[in-house]
């Protein structure tokens, strides 16, 4: 008998009866069974095995009157993990065990010899160890497959253990404190209801190691809307240890390998019937198989191929809605994670009625169409993306002109009539994709090929995005990173047609990120890759360095945005075609507040707007107030130097590059922002001016060839592209002349005054007058103006550039040999800027000599000095005044 101790507790071996019969002999700590035992109900039912604090845990054997026995494992009362249960008709299930329940792998062998074999959930099977013919697969549709990453199909979710959690900064070990909160102490002398009471994790340690005689087992977190699938792989792997404990071969089940096996039971063959049934659309066969009730309604072969997969593919409505009010799981993934839905979808946009945008095509293919377009001077005729074979099979070709409602008389009776039966299959699935959706359908369960809502969007189907969006399809779910992880928006935004700003509209909506980025932030963007032409020259490295510090352009040189994935702005913008349907797009997402100063591969939305040459993308960001002075990065320097970019000028006509270049300035585009120009050790920093020439010698062809050897298209691109250097040349010196005037309004005004660095020759371009270096005031001689002179100091330019051209690197700038105030990179620009402008701007100033100049000079400062205007319409001539201008023997007068 046991031994009390100083509280009356029954500790060791023992027995005890109950008023009722019942009967327990073995082991005893603190008055609860625990150890070994013996317990027999009044009934004849007996449990001989393992006890845990009152409870039936660990190894045992459970027997009942009518001769059924249960030989394996208890889990706090309950059947748990592998065990053998015998029939009183001799039938034995060999299996695994869930809370009494059967629950993962499992042969049920009859008397006979026959054995039903598979996965099981309950009394019935879940998943069958055969593969039935005629099922659905992804492998039938290689196009799909190619774009999958390369790891198994199935794609099984990261099990959630304790384990995973330890690694949480807000994870601690559990103490004995917490669990006192949790429960009480000695809980189990008055309460043994294990079912409803707490376990805290001290507990649950304890009962698994006495369950598992180890203590490296994970302890699973309850996830209560877990699929049953994986609910059920999660249990196979917690008890995976037993496995060798068995006289069972359970890794062939799991493996599904049925050969070792025996003849199939009835389970297995009305399991069978019930998914080739619905395949065929016989419904009173699969209803009298349902209403038996032995067959599980989402029992799939050994592929994960159910039967309402099955009714699916052949749009058996009548039976999706009998097994859906059957309880049919609606979102059940075959074993490719694919469910009825997306398997409806898949048939339903075949892969020739999907649009591969821009921003889906890989660098190859990019690289390849761009060979392919500068392969000829005329572009090719009637050459369609789509047309890579010259004679398509049937039944693609029959696919697309259902789609596209269009059959034309010439075409053959067998394509006609194939046309109608597919136009009729394809109105079919369309109602099957609505009536899953009304059933409860989730368009988020699968990824497999891609979520739901990219094939429609992909095949440019609005009331097919819309249906999807109305029942929650998810606008926030990317495709892989091996796809750019691009997002629906970016599908959306790159769509040819009115479809693409309809879907963008339906997308941004359902409240989709208007600013989200693709996951390629490492490509490069196709245009900027190096192309096929000679190798680029640089200039002399002696000379590429800037004219002056970084202080002297327009502000320091600012460090560009850190760049990322393109966003759905960028891939509009980057469209090289259907320049209105980007324009709307475009203008759907600036509605929507999206912004203009994110940088993708070095560009901004408006830089790739320019470098496509969509002159109504450009005008809707400017609009809009996208920044034109915003620093890009990779080279690619600004907005402005994409407008003289020459790799941009890929079209068959040239870019309007004046007219945008008009457009930026006007709304404050600077160009005087310094900018990189070259690349590698021969960059330095320059302007857009020195950026444009610097990209105008790229090309050697145009650049170097006389003009008579270029032909017709060559010599228009060398046109356009001298005009717009002259043009830029012209805006650079404007707005260095505006510089340099405010600078000298801002001296004056704080009272400092500064004079031409010679005193025979004043430059009035920039504010400076001949007045102001020759005179002083009235009342003072020409002695004190001669000193007051001398304490002004020399005007200094603030950036050195060619008057002409505007280029402040590459060249070397000699000054002008009369003011000393402006520079030349050659002969040539000195020349023209002369006989343009500065022959007006550049004036001699008077020599005074004797008593009368001085009364002249004197009497000359009386009027308001001229100004930049009135100095180009009065220019002073030598031979108009003798007594004034003298000549110097020591000058040079070479104006040239």
């Amino acid at each position: 008998m046991w031994e009390m101790d100083s509280v009356c507790k029954r500790n060791g071996y023992g027995m005890q009866e109950w008023p009722d019969g019942s009967k327990h002999e073995g082991e005893y700590i603190n008055n609860l069974k625990h150890g070994t035992g013996v317990f027999t109900w009044p009934n004849g039912e007996f449990y001989k095995g393992s006890f845990f604090k009152d409870c039936r845990h660990g190894n045992g054997m459970y027997s009942w009157p009518d001769g059924s026995k249960f030989t394996g494992k208890f889990y706090l009362n309950h059947k748990e993990g592998y065990g053998v249960h015998v029939f009183p008709d001799g039938s034995t299930f060999q299996g695994l065990y869930h809370a009494d329940q059967r629950f993962g792998p499992g042969v049920m062998t009859y008397p006979d010899g026959r054995q039903d074999v598979g996965l099981w959930c309950r009394h019935r099977l879940l998943r069958l160890c055969t593969i039935l013919e005629g099922g659905f697969t992804l492998r039938d549709f290689p196009e799909h497959m190619a774009r999958l990453p390369k790891k198994q199909l199935p794609v099984q979710p990261q099990l959630h253990t304790m384990d995973d959690d330890t690694g949480s900064p807000l994870y601690h070990a559990p103490s004995e404190v917490e669990d006192r909160f949790i429960r009480p102490p000695d809980l189990e002398q008055y309460a043994t209801d294990s079912d409803h009471l707490p376990v805290p994790r001290r507990l649950r340690q304890d009962l698994d190691l006495h369950f598992f005689g180890r203590s490296d087992i994970s302890t699973w977190q309850t996830i209560d809307d877990m699929p049953l699938q994986q609910r059920m792989n999660r249990h196979i792997q917690r008890h995976r240890f037993e496995i060798d404990e068995l006289d069972w071969d359970v890794v062939a089940v799991l493996n599904m390998n049925r050969d070792q096996f025996g003849p199939k039971g009835p389970l297995e063959l009305n399991s069978e019937s019930l998914i080739k049934e619905a395949l065929v659309g016989k419904k009173k066969k699969v209803s009298k198989i349902i209403r038996n009730g032995h067959i599980h309604p989402d029992v799939s072969d050994a592929q994960g191929h159910t039967a309402l997969i099955a009714a699916t593919v052949n749009c058996h409505d009548d039976i999706i809605h009998l097994l859906l009010d059957s309880g049919v799981d609606v979102d059940k993934l075959n074993d490719e994670g694919m469910s009825a839905l997306v398997v409806c979808n898949v048939l339903y946009y075949p892969h020739q009625s999907l649009h591969e945008t821009l921003a889906e095509k890989t660098p190859q293919n990019l690289c390849a169409e761009l060979q392919s377009l500068n392969t000829s001077e005329e572009p090719e005729a009637d050459h369609q993306p789509g047309r890579e074979q010259d004679t398509p099979t049937l039944e693609p070709n029959a696919r697309m002109m259902c789609q596209m409602g269009t059959v034309t008389p010439s075409d053959s009776q067998e394509t006609v009539s194939k046309t109608a039966h597919l136009k009729t299959e394809h109105r079919n699935q369309w109602v099957t994709m609505k009536l899953l959706l009304d059933r409860g359908a989730d368009p988020n369960a699968s990824s497999i090929p891609m979520p739901v809502i990219f094939l429609a969007i992909k095949a440019a189907h609005v009331e097919g995005v819309r249906r999807l969006v109305e029942y929650g399809a998810r606008t926030d779910i990317p495709l892989p990173p091996e796809q750019k992880g691009l997002y629906p928006l970016h599908i959306a935004a790159g769509l040819p047609g009115a479809e693409g700003p309809q879907i963008t509209e339906l997308l941004l909506h359902a409240l989709a990120d208007p600013d989200v980025k693709a996951q390629d932030a490492e490509e490069d963007y196709e245009l900027d890759e190096p192309q096929n032409m000679s190798e680029p020259q640089t200039f002399d490295t002696m000379h590429f360095t800037a004219s002056g510090p970084l202080a002297k352009f327009s502000g320091p040189l600012a460090e560009p945005p850190e760049e990322g994935g393109r966003t759905p702005l960028h891939v509009a913008c980057q469209r090289d075609s259907d320049y209105t349907i980007a324009r709307d797009v475009v203008a759907l997402l600036l509605s929507h507040k999206a912004a203009t100063n994110h940088l993708w591969s070095g560009h901004s939305p408006l830089s790739l707007a320019i470098a496509s040459g969509n002159n109504l993308a450009v005008d809707e960001l400017l609009a809009a107030g996208a920044d034109p002075n915003l620093p890009l990065a990779r080279r690619v320097g600004s907005a402005l130097c994409n407008l003289a970019n020459i790799s941009y000028d890929r079209g068959p006509e040239p870019r309007n590059q004046i007219n945008l270049l008009e457009k930026l300035i006007k709304v404050g585009a600077d160009i005087l922002m310094p900018v990189v120009v070259g690349k590698g050790h021969r960059c330095s920093v320059g302007t857009v001016v020195d950026y444009a020439h610097h990209a105008f010698k790229q090309d050697q062809r145009v650049a170097q060839t006389p003009y008579h050897a270029l032909n017709k298209r060559e010599r228009k691109a060398y046109n356009a592209r001298c005009q717009l250097l002259s043009l830029m040349g012209d805006l650079l010196r404007q707005g260095a002349i505006r510089m340099e005037r405010r600078r000298v309004e801002e001296e004056e005004s704080q009272g400092i005054l500064s004079v031409s660095p010679t005193d025979k020759f004043v430059y009035t371009g920039a504010g400076g007058s001949r007045s102001r270096s020759l005179l002083s005031s009235p009342e003072k001689n020409i002695r004190s103006v001669s000193k007051e002179q001398s304490q002004r100091a020399p005007r200094k330019p603030l950036f050195k550039y060619c008057y002409q051209c505007g280029r402040s690197v590459g060249v070397v700038l000699s000054v002008c040999s009369r003011c000393q105030e402006v520079f030349y990179c050659s002969k040539s620009c000195k020349m023209k800027a002369w006989d343009k402008i500065h022959k007006d701007e550049c004036i001699r100033v008077p020599v005074m000599s004797g008593k009368s100049n001085r009364s002249k000079c004197i009497s000359s400062e009386q009027h308001p000095p001229l100004s930049a205007k009135d100095a180009k319409a009065k220019t002073f001539h030598p031979n108009a005044t003798p007594e004034i201008h003298e000549c110097d023997p020591k000058e040079n007068y070479s104006f040239i």
